[in-house]
């Protein structure tokens, strides 16, 4: 039996759903690398380090980071401002998180320098960034910022997915109540029809006498 447009959009609303709750939970608090999603990340961080090569090097070591987070949290409005597409929204939002995770954990590692990100990213970023601007010592209260905005993105995603679950049920409700009435409703020149609207009358006020009568 073929899966009906409505429970097909819930699928897919509580798959998304899930998948935010597992970037979340793995990628964000476990610190876990997601195949796929974080080679995705780390594309955009390479990108936003080869578009700002113009840039000094203590802004143009921010740009990676910048980047991978930015620009999905800009897909996830493009899908809400033109498509009013929730699923969009949600799965953009839960990689905007996993994607400031990781630059959260990047830049905890500031101070030690032990994390490479990807091949042939030997420099460290956040250390060449947070020790020209002198506040290398201030990286993990950074880091904890970054990491409170991944797990918004996070809950955001998974909250906008439920709230897709929610207008696809009532949509499906608010459709099928004009199919019940015209149900209910008999065929016009049917006896039915004479008691059916006799019915709907019942507290309506009875007509005047004719002349004739």
């Amino acid at each position: 039996m073929a899966r009906s447009p409505q429970k097909a959009d819930v699928v897919r609303h509580i798959l998304v759903g899930v998948a935010c709750l597992l970037m979340g939970w793995l990628g964000v608090m476990q610190g876990i690398r997601i195949p796929i999603v974080s080679d995705a990340s780390y594309g955009l961080h390479a990108l936003g380090h080869l578009l700002t090569w113009f840039l000094p090097d203590v802004y143009r070591a921010m740009m990676g980071s910048l980047f991978q987070v930015l620009i999905p949290l800009g897909f996830a409005g493009y899908f809400l401002l033109f498509h009013r597409d929730l699923v969009g929204v949600s799965l953009m939002l839960g990689w905007t998180g996993l994607s400031a995770g990781e630059t959260a954990a990047y830049i905890a590692d500031a101070t030690a320098r032990t994390m490479v990100i990807g091949p042939g990213h030997l420099d460290h970023d956040w250390a060449i960034a947070l020790t020209a601007l002198d506040r290398l010592a201030a990286a993990d209260e950074l880091a904890w910022i970054v990491q409170a905005a991944a797990l918004v993105c996070i809950f955001v995603g998974i909250g906008t997915a439920a709230l897709g679950v929610v207008r696809v049920l009532m949509e499906q409700e608010s459709a099928s109540r004009p199919d019940a009435y015209l149900i209910r409703k008999p065929a016009y020149g049917r006896v039915e029809y004479d008691e059916w609207a006799r019915s709907q009358s019942v507290d309506r006020v009875p007509p005047s006498p004719s002349a004739d009568q």
